[in-house]
C-alpha cells in the first residue's frame, strides 16, 4: 500500500512540477521528505532529456517533457495548424500592434515605467526619448524590426551582439559591442540572486547555445525556451539579456515557421505574471541542472498568449466580415455606416434605442430606424424585455 502511494505521489508530482518546498507540504504524514525527493528526483531524471548545454559545473541541462509542456506545446502547434493568426488580413491588422506591444512587455519586465498608450505616441511620433522607460521601449522596437528583417540569416554570434546593442543603445553605461569582458552578478535590491558565468567561460558556452539552436532536433517551442534560459543564464553582455533572450526566442520561433507570434506579444503575459516568470528562473539556478521548471512555465505563458491571440483574431475576422457585409448592402448612409461599425467594435452584447439616440445624438425615431435596418442586414435581432425593446447582436457570418 504505502509503495503503491509513493508510485502515485511520484507521478502527480511529475506531472505537476514542483519544487521540493511545494513538495514538503504535500505528503502524507507517514512520506518522510527527504527519501522521496530523493527518489523523485532520481525517477525525475530517468525520464529527462539531456541537452546539449552546461552548467557552471559542467553538468548537462535537461527537462522531464511531461503532461503540462506536452499539452502546451500540443496546443500552440494546434493553433499554428489553425492558421486563424497566420491569415494575412489578420497579420496586417495585428503585426505592428504586436511589435510595438512586445516592445513596451519586453521593457516592463526589466523595470520601464510606461504605458502601452504613451508608447505608442513616442514610436508614432518619431521623437527623441526623453528617459530611460523611453529609450528602452524604442530600443526594443528597434530590436524586434531588427529580428523581423533578418529571419532568413542563421542565428549567429553577430545576430545577438546586433540585438543587445540595439537594446543597449544610450540606455546604459556601457554599450553593447560583443561579449562580456568581466565577471557580472544578477542582485536584487539586497543581495546577490545568481553569479553567472566567468567572462572567459561566455564565448564558448555560447558556441554551444547557437550550436544547439542551429542542429538541435527539437520541437521549436521546446528549443525557444531552453534558449531562453539558457542565454540569461550564460549572461553573455554587460546589460540587456532578458530583452535579448527574449527577442531570440522570438526570432527561434518565427524561423520555424510560427508565424503567429508576430501576430501578439509573446512578453505580454510574462510582464504581468513577472513574479511567476522570475520564480521559474530561480526555480532551474536552485535545482542546478533541470530546466523543466522553465520550460513548463513559459510554454504555458505562450500557451495562454496564443489562445488571448486567437480570440482578438476572431473578432478582428468577424469585424472585417460585417463591415463587408454592410459595405455591401449600400443601404447605410456615411453615419450609420460609422455608427454599425461602432457597434460592431464595442465589444457588445445587445443595446437600447434609448442607448443608441444618446450615443449617437438622433431623436428617438431616428435611433429606431437605424437599429432596425440593422436588423433587416442581419446585424441584430430585435428582442422584448419587458415592454422595452432590446436590440441583439448577432453572431458574426461566416
Amino acid at each position: 500500500m504505502y509503495a503503491a502511494q509513493t508510485r502515485e505521489l511520484m507521478e502527480g508530482f511529475i506531472a505537476r512540477y514542483l519544487t521540493k518546498d511545494e513538495v514538503r507540504y504535500r505528503l502524507p504524514l507517514q512520506v518522510n521528505l527527504e527519501d522521496f525527493w530523493q527518489a523523485l528526483q532520481e525517477e525525475r531524471r530517468r525520464r529527462g532529456i539531456t541537452l546539449p548545454l552546461h552548467t557552471l559545473a559542467g553538468q548537462p541541462f535537461w527537462f522531464v517533457l511531461n503532461d503540462s509542456i506536452t499539452q502546451q506545446v500540443d496546443d500552440i502547434s494546434a493553433a499554428a495548424r489553425r492558421g486563424i493568426l497566420s491569415q494575412p488580413q489578420v497579420l496586417r491588422q495585428l503585426q505592428e500592434d504586436a511589435v510595438v506591444e512586445e516592445a513596451v512587455y519586453s521593457s516592463m519586465i526589466e523595470g520601464a515605467f510606461t504605458t502601452l498608450p504613451e508608447a505608442e505616441r513616442l514610436l508614432k511620433s518619431n521623437r527623441k526619448p526623453r528617459n530611460k522607460s523611453e529609450r528602452m521601449v524604442q530600443n526594443n522596437y528597434d530590436a524586434l524590426k531588427f529580428v523581423l528583417s533578418h529571419l532568413e540569416e542563421d542565428i549567429s554570434k553577430d545576430t545577438l551582439v546586433s540585438i543587445a546593442a540595439i537594446l543597449t543603445r544610450d540606455a546604459t553605461q556601457e554599450q553593447v559591442s560583443g561579449y562580456r569582458d568581466k565577471q557580472v552578478v544578477v542582485a536584487s535590491t539586497s543581495e546577490i540572486v545568481f553569479t553567472p558565468p566567468e567572462a572567459a567561460r561566455v564565448p564558448g558556452m555560447m558556441a554551444s547555445l547557437l550550436d544547439f539552436i542551429k542542429t538541435a532536433q527539437l520541437h521549436p517551442v521546446l528549443k525557444a525556451c531552453a534558449a531562453h534560459f539558457y542565454l540569461v543564464y550564460v549572461h553573455p553582455f554587460s546589460d540587456g539579456n532578458g530583452r535579448t533572450a527574449r527577442a531570440l526566442s522570438l526570432m527561434i520561433l518565427l524561423q520555424a515557421g510560427f508565424d503567429l507570434f508576430s501576430a501578439f506579444p509573446i512578453s505580454a503575459l510574462a510582464a504581468k505574471e513577472r513574479g511567476k516568470y522570475y520564480k521559474a528562473i530561480k526555480n532551474v539556478e536552485d535545482a542546478q541542472d533541470d530546466l523543466t521548471y522553465f520550460i513548463d512555465v513559459y510554454s504555458g505563458m505562450l500557451s495562454r498568449a496564443v489562445h488571448q491571440a486567437e480570440d482578438l483574431a476572431r473578432k478582428k475576422l468577424a469585424e472585417a466580415r460585417w463591415q463587408e457585409k454592410l459595405a455591401q448592402a449600400g443601404q447605410l448612409n456615411q453615419r450609420q455606416r460609422e455608427a454599425a461599425i461602432w457597434l460592431i467594435q464595442s465589444g457588445q452584447e445587445k443595446i437600447t434605442v434609448e442607448a443608441w439616440r444618446k450615443k449617437f445624438g438622433v431623436v428617438t425615431e431616428t435611433a429606431r430606424q437605424d437599429l432596425l435596418m440593422l436588423k433587416a442586414l442581419g446585424l441584430l435581432t430585435r428582442q422584448l424585455d419587458g415592454r422595452k425593446a432590446v436590440f441583439i447582436i448577432n453572431a458574426i457570418p461566416e
